[in-house]
């Protein structure tokens, strides 16, 4: 068995050779580092894990989602999708940090960050792609300038994922608990 060097950082993993059917310690770049978790007390608006939204939904604001979304969603801050929520929608973002469910095509103007339990299933566009060891991405990934409805184009100035109540219009149906309001 012959052992490669590993860079410092990386993890080594033991590879077979399918010529020589010998084993070989190489170097893999999955990295130890995590993406920082999400703070819910600086996101304007959360839909629950009781919450079952069906159409469009719009937001200038961050949101997150705990429960399930299905239609389409457009949010001018960051889409916030917990580890046991399910999206099946078209997304259009400023960025989308993901740790659950998203199947349906993701544009994100700034970026997307896949926790070590996402799962997205469609096409992303997007300038950047964070992925924890673990995510899945299956679909397309078109990279490049910002993001504007499937264009490249240029960046607007920033928006921000903080400030003080969620501002947001919707055109569906939610199925919300007995006794909310």
């Amino acid at each position: 068995m012959r052992r490669a060097p590993c860079p410092s950082g990386a993890k080594a993993a033991l590879v077979a050779d399918p010529a020589t059917r010998q084993t070989d310690r190489v170097a893999s770049a999955i990295s130890d580092r995590h993406l920082a978790e999400f703070d819910e007390g600086t996101i304007d608006t959360i839909l629950g894990e009781d919450v079952e939204f069906t159409g469009e939904l719009s937001f200038e604001r961050s949101l997150i989602v705990k429960g399930d979304l299905n239609g389409k969603i457009t949010v001018s801050g960051t889409l916030y999708v917990d580890e046991h929520a399910t999206v099946s929608a078209r997304v259009e973002v400023e960025r989308l940090r993901c740790k659950g469910r998203v199947d349906g095509d993701v544009i994100a103007r700034r970026g997307v960050e896949l926790y070590s339990t996402a799962n997205v299933t469609g096409d992303v566009a997007t300038p950047e792609l964070v992925m924890e060891s673990g995510s899945k991405l299956n679909g397309r990934c078109v990279m490049g300038g910002d993001q504007r409805s499937g264009d490249q184009g240029s960046s607007d100035q920033g928006s921000s994922d903080q400030g003080s109540g969620g501002q947001g219009s919707g055109n569906g149906d939610a199925k919300l608990p007995a006794g909310a309001t």
